[in-house]
């Protein structure tokens, strides 16, 4: 057999690309292992560096399987829902400034908007009617707020601006009422956020995160008509409740890991890309066709639809380590 010198590089990349997702769909190797996958990219400097160095020599070609190879393990991590990162953002936190304490009424059924570029949140949920917005910024100017009483909108100061990684994170702490029956809509783009609703009503709750982490706890609400969760080059991790309704997943070059209770029925709907993280038959799911339904779906008294999608990535049901962090 000849081995054309050409499409060495490109056959070792595939090779790599292929069976670390294979490796980790059969077991042999653990999820935990390639979730720092992220940090190989020295590695592609030290090919660069071989490959000039031996430029001309034997070992020319040495440069190009390390740097081939690197990006077929990388890629391959990705692929396989090896998706965390260190912490997401822009600068730090030291030398932030506090912000002066907002806060308001809100009315049954109103909505909460937050949208966050850069930093961290914290969002709770307490009784009665009233939010605050507290935390600490570069300037200590405090985020942009539109408030009524049927709504509740908290924008970052320079939503409109191109991310600026240098800028000191924004930090910033929101409690909302969670009895009233809202509507709440989070965005966070190169951050890492929080969001804890506790026993409250709600109607639609929807999660954006591009580039960054997000933990997501509605395992205790009294009521819950729909959740969405959108992730964009990031990690999610959902705990749901013991109730019923509907919830959309979508993940594109990420992870969302979600839990459920043991006595929830669960309907699962995937797209033909979830092959790799997909650990539904693992958890005792039962698949029919794209459908993935837990044995007591039909007698449970709580049951969960779930619309499942993934692109590049993966979607995991009661991962080993929980959901909580």
């Amino acid at each position: 057999m000849r081995i054309d010198p050409r499409l060495l590089n490109w056959g070792l990349f595939f090779i790599l690309l292929g069976a670390i997702p294979l490796a980790v769909r059969q077991g042999i190797l653990a999820p935990s292992s390639i979730d720092q996958w992220w940090s190989l990219w020295p590695l592609l400097l030290v090919g660069a560096g071989v490959g000039l160095l031996a430029r001309r020599t034997p070992f020319e070609f040495a440069g190009g399987l390390l740097t081939a190879a690197t990006l077929g393990v990388m890629g391959g991590s990705l692929l396989a829902g090896g998706f965390s990162f260190p912490l997401v953002g822009c600068g730090d936190d030291r030398g932030t400034t506090a912000f002066e304490t907002r806060q308001g009424e809100l009315t049954e059924g109103a909505s909460v908007r937050i949208e966050l570029n850069c930093g961290e949140l914290d969002l709770d949920s307490g009784g009665g009617g009233t939010w605050h917005v507290e935390g600490a910024d570069q300037d200590g100017e405090g985020p942009l707020i539109d408030a009524s009483a049927d709504r509740l909108v908290v924008r970052s100061m320079d939503e409109s601006a191109p991310i600026d990684f240098l800028r000191k994170r924004d930090r910033w702490s929101v409690t909302i009422p969670g009895t009233i029956g809202l509507d709440v809509d989070l965005s966070i783009n190169a951050g890492r956020g929080s969001a804890d609703l506790g026993d409250g009503t709600y109607g639609r709750v929807s999660v954006g995160l591009n580039a960054g982490e997000m933990l997501v706890d509605v395992s205790d609400v009294a009521t819950l008509r729909e959740l969405d969760v959108e992730v964009n080059a990031g990690s999610a991790s959902v705990s749901l409740p013991n109730a019923s309704f509907s919830a959309d997943l979508s993940v594109n070059a990420g992870t969302i890991s979600f839990c459920a209770p043991a006595d929830v029925g669960l309907r699962i709907r995937v797209n033909d890309n979830i092959t790799a993280g997909n650990n539904f038959a693992d958890r005792g799911l039962v698949e029919n066709g794209s459908l993935w339904e837990t044995p007591n779906y039909a007698s449970a008294s709580s049951r969960i639809e779930v619309d499942a999608e993934a692109n590049a990535g993966s979607v995991n049901l009661n991962p080993d380590g929980g959901c909580d962090a």
